[in-house]
């Protein structure tokens, strides 16, 4: 058994640290490939937001907790007819990159009615975007300056974010000002 604080107990995280990380940033490239061949097909289910948000919580709690920031999902009673995993797909994408750029404060989800339409936000007390980098923070491989380089990621969620928003026709708005967060 390895002592806990050996080197070889350190190799072995860092190796399992790094295998985790190389699959994620495959399965990112192959769920973006899918995206842009065209082999992603929604299956439209009519979905309950609060579960599917109150999963997302549960799921990133957890690294939220460890990073000191507060994860608030205010529930609505909505349900949309869209597909599961792709919409779930776009909501970790958007959670993680909001963790991930906030050093402090909260990252807050929600959803509301807009006439016929419903409005999920995500929204942070990060660094912000600045003007210039708004449009090219959606290109692949794309990480702003000051990214944590002790987490991993490799400037594909919003990529995949844009592609999923783009085949089910959802309209992505972006608000972030410098210092102060995004939306």
């Amino acid at each position: 058994s390895l002592e806990v604080g050996s080197p070889a107990r350190d190799l072995a995280a860092n190796a399992d640290s790094a295998i985790e990380n190389a699959h994620g940033m495959l399965t990112a490239l192959l769920n973006l490939s899918k995206l842009e061949a065209g082999g992603v097909k929604p299956a439209v289910a009519t979905l309950s937001l609060d579960a599917l948000l109150s999963d997302r919580k549960r799921e990133f709690k957890p690294l939220a907790r460890e990073r000191g920031l507060g994860l608030s999902v205010i529930k609505s009673g909505l349900h949309v007819s869209s597909d599961p995993d792709l919409l779930r797909s776009m909501l970790q994408n958007l959670i993680g990159n909001g963790l991930r750029y906030t050093d402090q404060g909260r990252v807050l989800v929600g959803a509301r009615r807009q006439g016929d339409k419903v409005r999920i936000q995500v929204t942070d007390t990060g660094r912000g975007i600045a003007d210039s980098d708004r449009t090219s923070v959606f290109g692949e491989f794309v990480r702003l300056s000051g990214a944590p380089v002790d987490q991993p990621g490799a400037g594909l969620g919003l990529a995949i974010v844009q592609r999923i928003a783009n085949l089910l026709d959802y309209p992505l708005e972006l608000q972030s000002q410098l210092g102060r967060g995004t939306s």
